[in-house]
Protein backbone atom coordinates (compact mmCIF):
# COMPACT_ATOMS: atom_id res chain seq x y z
CA UNK A 1 0.00 0.00 0.00
CA UNK A 2 3.00 2.31 0.36
CA UNK A 3 1.73 4.72 3.01
CA UNK A 4 3.03 4.37 6.55
CA UNK A 5 0.54 2.83 8.95
CA UNK A 6 -0.56 5.28 11.64
CA UNK A 7 -1.88 4.59 15.13
CA UNK A 8 -4.05 6.83 17.27
CA UNK A 9 -5.38 6.45 20.80
CA UNK A 10 -8.74 7.37 22.32
CA UNK A 11 -8.06 9.06 25.65
CA UNK A 12 -10.17 8.19 28.72
CA UNK A 13 -13.04 10.60 29.37
CA UNK A 14 -15.44 8.60 31.48
CA UNK A 15 -15.47 7.03 34.90
CA UNK A 16 -13.95 9.25 37.55
CA UNK A 17 -14.12 12.42 35.47
CA UNK A 18 -10.46 12.90 36.34
CA UNK A 19 -8.73 15.16 33.81
CA UNK A 20 -5.31 13.99 35.01
CA UNK A 21 -5.98 10.52 33.57
CA UNK A 22 -6.80 11.95 30.14
CA UNK A 23 -3.72 14.17 30.20
CA UNK A 24 -1.43 11.33 31.28
CA UNK A 25 -2.62 8.99 28.52
CA UNK A 26 -2.29 11.71 25.86
CA UNK A 27 1.23 12.57 26.97
CA UNK A 28 2.19 8.91 27.22
CA UNK A 29 0.86 8.25 23.71
CA UNK A 30 2.93 11.14 22.40
CA UNK A 31 6.07 9.94 24.20
CA UNK A 32 5.62 6.42 22.83
CA UNK A 33 5.38 7.69 19.26
CA UNK A 34 1.65 7.28 18.57
CA UNK A 35 0.52 9.58 15.76
CA UNK A 36 -2.65 11.01 17.25
CA UNK A 37 -4.92 11.22 20.30
CA UNK A 38 -8.69 11.43 20.07
CA UNK A 39 -11.67 12.34 22.23
CA UNK A 40 -15.33 11.33 21.93
CA UNK A 41 -18.21 13.79 21.81
CA UNK A 42 -20.81 12.69 24.35
CA UNK A 43 -22.49 14.57 27.15
CA UNK A 44 -22.91 11.65 29.52
CA UNK A 45 -22.22 7.94 29.68
CA UNK A 46 -23.90 5.38 27.48
CA UNK A 47 -26.37 3.74 27.79
CA UNK A 48 -27.42 5.75 30.86
CA UNK A 49 -26.46 9.18 32.23
CA UNK A 50 -26.00 7.55 35.63
CA UNK A 51 -23.36 5.14 34.34
CA UNK A 52 -20.38 7.48 34.25
CA UNK A 53 -19.03 10.96 34.52
CA UNK A 54 -17.96 12.25 31.12
CA UNK A 55 -15.59 15.09 30.23
CA UNK A 56 -16.89 17.36 27.46
CA UNK A 57 -15.16 16.85 24.12
CA UNK A 58 -14.06 20.28 22.91
CA UNK A 59 -13.00 21.60 26.30
CA UNK A 60 -10.90 18.49 26.89
CA UNK A 61 -9.33 18.60 23.43
CA UNK A 62 -8.31 22.23 23.87
CA UNK A 63 -6.59 21.39 27.13
CA UNK A 64 -4.76 18.46 25.53
CA UNK A 65 -3.59 20.72 22.70
CA UNK A 66 -1.68 22.73 25.30
CA UNK A 67 -0.44 19.66 27.18
CA UNK A 68 1.14 18.06 24.07
CA UNK A 69 3.57 19.28 21.40
CA UNK A 70 3.80 16.83 18.48
CA UNK A 71 0.92 14.39 18.46
CA UNK A 72 -2.09 15.27 16.34
CA UNK A 73 -5.36 15.86 18.20
CA UNK A 74 -8.80 14.93 16.97
CA UNK A 75 -12.47 14.40 17.67
CA UNK A 76 -14.01 10.98 17.06
CA UNK A 77 -16.69 11.87 16.49
CA UNK A 78 -18.22 15.35 16.88
CA UNK A 79 -22.01 15.38 16.97
CA UNK A 80 -23.08 17.95 14.41
CA UNK A 81 -26.32 18.70 16.24
CA UNK A 82 -24.55 19.99 19.37
CA UNK A 83 -22.94 23.09 17.80
CA UNK A 84 -24.04 25.49 15.06
CA UNK A 85 -21.68 24.94 12.12
CA UNK A 86 -20.55 28.57 11.87
CA UNK A 87 -19.57 28.50 15.54
CA UNK A 88 -17.84 25.14 15.07
CA UNK A 89 -15.85 26.59 12.16
CA UNK A 90 -14.65 29.37 14.46
CA UNK A 91 -13.85 26.94 17.28
CA UNK A 92 -11.91 24.65 14.96
CA UNK A 93 -9.91 27.50 13.43
CA UNK A 94 -9.01 28.75 16.90
CA UNK A 95 -7.95 25.31 18.11
CA UNK A 96 -5.90 24.72 14.98
CA UNK A 97 -4.02 27.93 15.76
CA UNK A 98 -3.57 26.99 19.44
CA UNK A 99 -2.29 23.52 18.51
CA UNK A 100 0.05 24.83 15.79
CA UNK A 101 -1.83 23.07 13.01
CA UNK A 102 -2.40 19.67 14.64
CA UNK A 103 -6.21 19.46 14.57
CA UNK A 104 -8.21 16.64 12.95
CA UNK A 105 -11.98 17.20 12.75
CA UNK A 106 -13.98 13.99 13.02
CA UNK A 107 -17.70 14.65 12.66
CA UNK A 108 -20.96 12.78 12.18
CA UNK A 109 -24.69 13.38 12.23
CA UNK A 110 -25.26 12.06 15.78
CA UNK A 111 -27.25 9.02 16.79
CA UNK A 112 -28.00 8.91 20.54
CA UNK A 113 -31.53 10.26 20.84
CA UNK A 114 -31.61 10.33 24.63
CA UNK A 115 -28.57 12.58 24.70
CA UNK A 116 -30.12 15.08 22.29
CA UNK A 117 -33.40 15.28 24.15
CA UNK A 118 -31.85 15.44 27.63
CA UNK A 119 -29.92 18.55 26.66
CA UNK A 120 -32.78 20.19 24.79
CA UNK A 121 -31.61 19.53 21.24
CA UNK A 122 -34.15 18.48 18.61
CA UNK A 123 -33.63 14.98 17.25
CA UNK A 124 -35.01 14.89 13.70
CA UNK A 125 -35.12 11.75 11.58
CA UNK A 126 -31.88 10.34 10.16
CA UNK A 127 -32.31 11.82 6.69
CA UNK A 128 -32.72 15.31 8.16
CA UNK A 129 -29.65 14.90 10.41
CA UNK A 130 -27.66 13.80 7.37
CA UNK A 131 -28.86 16.85 5.44
CA UNK A 132 -27.80 19.07 8.32
CA UNK A 133 -24.36 17.47 8.33
CA UNK A 134 -24.03 17.98 4.58
CA UNK A 135 -24.71 21.71 4.93
CA UNK A 136 -22.50 21.99 8.02
CA UNK A 137 -19.54 20.54 6.13
CA UNK A 138 -20.04 23.05 3.33
CA UNK A 139 -20.07 25.87 5.88
CA UNK A 140 -16.91 24.63 7.61
CA UNK A 141 -14.98 24.55 4.35
CA UNK A 142 -16.20 27.98 3.28
CA UNK A 143 -15.44 29.63 6.61
CA UNK A 144 -11.97 28.10 6.75
CA UNK A 145 -11.05 29.54 3.35
CA UNK A 146 -13.22 32.52 2.35
CA UNK A 147 -12.79 36.11 3.67
CA UNK A 148 -16.48 36.16 4.60
CA UNK A 149 -19.11 33.49 4.15
CA UNK A 150 -22.72 33.61 3.04
CA UNK A 151 -24.79 30.45 3.04
CA UNK A 152 -28.50 29.93 2.51
CA UNK A 153 -29.44 26.30 2.99
CA UNK A 154 -32.44 24.33 4.12
CA UNK A 155 -31.14 24.01 7.67
CA UNK A 156 -28.57 26.79 8.15
CA UNK A 157 -28.25 30.38 7.02
CA UNK A 158 -25.29 32.69 7.67
CA UNK A 159 -24.71 36.22 6.38
CA UNK A 160 -21.36 37.94 5.83
CA UNK A 161 -19.69 35.79 8.49
CA UNK A 162 -15.94 36.41 8.91
CA UNK A 163 -13.73 33.78 10.50
CA UNK A 164 -10.34 35.14 11.44
CA UNK A 165 -7.80 33.91 12.16
CA UNK A 166 -8.06 31.13 9.63
CA UNK A 167 -6.79 27.64 10.49
CA UNK A 168 -3.05 27.19 10.09
CA UNK A 169 -3.76 24.12 7.97
CA UNK A 170 -5.07 25.08 4.57
CA UNK A 171 -7.54 24.57 3.06
CA UNK A 172 -8.49 23.47 6.60
CA UNK A 173 -8.04 20.71 9.16
CA UNK A 174 -8.56 17.21 7.73
CA UNK A 175 -12.19 16.08 7.95
CA UNK A 176 -13.01 12.56 9.17
CA UNK A 177 -16.59 11.39 8.71
CA UNK A 178 -18.01 8.45 10.59
CA UNK A 179 -20.99 6.55 9.21
CA UNK A 180 -21.71 3.79 6.74
CA UNK A 181 -25.29 4.30 5.58
CA UNK A 182 -25.34 3.46 1.89
CA UNK A 183 -28.07 5.83 0.68
CA UNK A 184 -26.97 9.07 2.36
CA UNK A 185 -23.84 8.85 4.52
CA UNK A 186 -21.41 7.14 2.14
CA UNK A 187 -22.29 9.51 -0.75
CA UNK A 188 -21.72 12.36 1.73
CA UNK A 189 -18.34 10.87 2.69
CA UNK A 190 -17.40 10.68 -0.98
CA UNK A 191 -18.23 14.37 -1.47
CA UNK A 192 -16.74 15.90 1.67
CA UNK A 193 -14.35 13.70 3.66
CA UNK A 194 -10.58 13.52 3.71
CA UNK A 195 -10.93 10.36 5.84
CA UNK A 196 -13.67 7.76 6.19
CA UNK A 197 -13.92 6.18 9.65
CA UNK A 198 -15.30 2.68 10.18
CA UNK A 199 -15.74 0.55 13.28
CA UNK A 200 -13.06 -2.05 13.88
CA UNK A 201 -14.57 -5.54 14.07
CA UNK A 202 -13.37 -9.09 14.54
CA UNK A 203 -13.52 -9.76 10.81
CA UNK A 204 -13.07 -7.51 7.80
CA UNK A 205 -16.10 -8.75 5.83
CA UNK A 206 -18.34 -5.77 6.57
CA UNK A 207 -15.52 -3.31 5.90
CA UNK A 208 -14.71 -4.95 2.59
CA UNK A 209 -18.36 -4.73 1.49
CA UNK A 210 -18.71 -1.08 2.52
CA UNK A 211 -15.51 -0.20 0.66
CA UNK A 212 -17.15 -1.46 -2.52
CA UNK A 213 -20.16 0.76 -1.92
CA UNK A 214 -17.96 3.74 -1.09
CA UNK A 215 -15.91 3.24 -4.25
CA UNK A 216 -19.11 3.41 -6.30
CA UNK A 217 -20.14 6.58 -4.44
CA UNK A 218 -16.77 8.17 -5.20
CA UNK A 219 -17.14 7.32 -8.87
CA UNK A 220 -20.60 8.91 -8.96
CA UNK A 221 -19.24 12.02 -7.21
CA UNK A 222 -16.26 12.29 -9.54
CA UNK A 223 -13.92 11.61 -6.63
CA UNK A 224 -10.71 9.60 -6.76
CA UNK A 225 -11.40 6.70 -4.39
CA UNK A 226 -7.71 6.30 -3.57
CA UNK A 227 -7.50 9.93 -2.40
CA UNK A 228 -10.07 9.19 0.32
CA UNK A 229 -8.12 7.83 3.27
CA UNK A 230 -9.58 5.09 5.45
CA UNK A 231 -9.36 4.69 9.21
CA UNK A 232 -10.67 2.19 11.73
CA UNK A 233 -11.66 2.80 15.32
CA UNK A 234 -12.43 0.24 18.00
CA UNK A 235 -11.57 -1.47 21.24
CA UNK A 236 -8.56 -3.73 21.61
CA UNK A 237 -8.09 -6.34 24.33
CA UNK A 238 -4.77 -8.20 24.35
CA UNK A 239 -4.57 -11.59 26.05
CA UNK A 240 -1.59 -13.80 26.77
CA UNK A 241 -3.14 -16.99 25.44
CA UNK A 242 -5.92 -17.83 23.02
CA UNK A 243 -7.28 -20.16 25.70
CA UNK A 244 -8.34 -17.13 27.75
CA UNK A 245 -10.71 -15.82 25.12
CA UNK A 246 -13.79 -18.06 25.68
CA UNK A 247 -13.82 -17.33 29.43
CA UNK A 248 -13.40 -13.60 28.89
CA UNK A 249 -16.11 -13.55 26.24
CA UNK A 250 -18.50 -15.47 28.49
CA UNK A 251 -17.85 -13.03 31.34
CA UNK A 252 -18.50 -10.06 29.08
CA UNK A 253 -21.68 -11.60 27.72
CA UNK A 254 -23.02 -11.99 31.27
CA UNK A 255 -22.46 -8.26 31.73
CA UNK A 256 -24.30 -7.51 28.51
CA UNK A 257 -21.11 -6.47 26.70
CA UNK A 258 -21.04 -8.05 23.25
CA UNK A 259 -17.40 -7.64 22.38
CA UNK A 260 -16.25 -8.21 18.81
CA UNK A 261 -19.30 -7.70 16.60
CA UNK A 262 -18.96 -3.91 16.28
CA UNK A 263 -16.69 -3.08 19.19
CA UNK A 264 -13.24 -4.37 18.42
CA UNK A 265 -10.76 -7.22 18.58
CA UNK A 266 -9.85 -9.56 21.41
CA UNK A 267 -6.84 -11.83 21.00
CA UNK A 268 -3.16 -12.45 21.43
CA UNK A 269 -0.68 -10.00 19.93
CA UNK A 270 -0.23 -12.29 16.91
CA UNK A 271 -3.99 -12.49 16.38
CA UNK A 272 -4.39 -8.71 16.61
CA UNK A 273 -1.49 -8.18 14.19
CA UNK A 274 -3.12 -10.54 11.71
CA UNK A 275 -6.40 -8.62 11.83
CA UNK A 276 -4.65 -5.27 11.46
CA UNK A 277 -2.67 -6.53 8.50
CA UNK A 278 -5.88 -7.77 6.88
CA UNK A 279 -7.42 -4.32 7.20
CA UNK A 280 -4.24 -2.66 5.98
CA UNK A 281 -4.29 -4.74 2.84
CA UNK A 282 -7.75 -3.32 2.20
CA UNK A 283 -6.39 0.22 2.29
CA UNK A 284 -6.59 1.28 5.94
CA UNK A 285 -3.84 3.69 6.94
CA UNK A 286 -4.95 4.75 10.45
CA UNK A 287 -6.03 2.63 13.42
CA UNK A 288 -7.56 4.48 16.36
CA UNK A 289 -7.54 2.14 19.33
CA UNK A 290 -9.31 2.23 22.68
CA UNK A 291 -7.87 -0.05 25.36
CA UNK A 292 -10.78 -1.88 26.98
CA UNK A 293 -11.12 -3.72 30.29
CA UNK A 294 -7.46 -2.97 31.04
CA UNK A 295 -5.19 -0.30 32.48
CA UNK A 296 -4.46 2.27 29.77
CA UNK A 297 -0.97 3.19 30.93
CA UNK A 298 0.09 -0.45 31.02
CA UNK A 299 -1.59 -1.25 27.73
CA UNK A 300 -0.01 1.42 25.52
CA UNK A 301 3.66 0.37 25.87
CA UNK A 302 2.57 -3.26 25.57
CA UNK A 303 0.65 -2.53 22.38
CA UNK A 304 3.62 -0.66 20.95
CA UNK A 305 5.99 -3.53 21.75
CA UNK A 306 3.77 -6.45 20.78
CA UNK A 307 1.72 -5.06 17.91
CA UNK A 308 3.04 -1.84 16.37
CA UNK A 309 6.60 -3.17 16.27
CA UNK A 310 5.38 -6.16 14.27
CA UNK A 311 3.11 -4.46 11.75
CA UNK A 312 5.06 -1.26 11.04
Amino acid sequence: MGERLQFGVMVPQLGSGDYAASRTVAQQAEALGFDSVWVADHLFGIPSPQDTLFLECWTLLTALAVETQRVRIGTMTLCNGFRPPALLAKMAATLDVISQGRLEVGIGSGWYEREFLSYGYPFPKASVRAGQLDEALQILKLMWSEPTTNFAGTHYQIVDAPNDPKPLQQPGPPIHIGGDGEKVMLPLVARHADWWSYWLAATADGFRYKLGVLERCCKEAGRDFVSLKKSLIGGILLVESEKEIPLIMATLEKKGLHFGARIGIIGTADMVCKRIEEYRQLGTSLFIIAPVFTDWQTFLPLFKEKVIAQVC
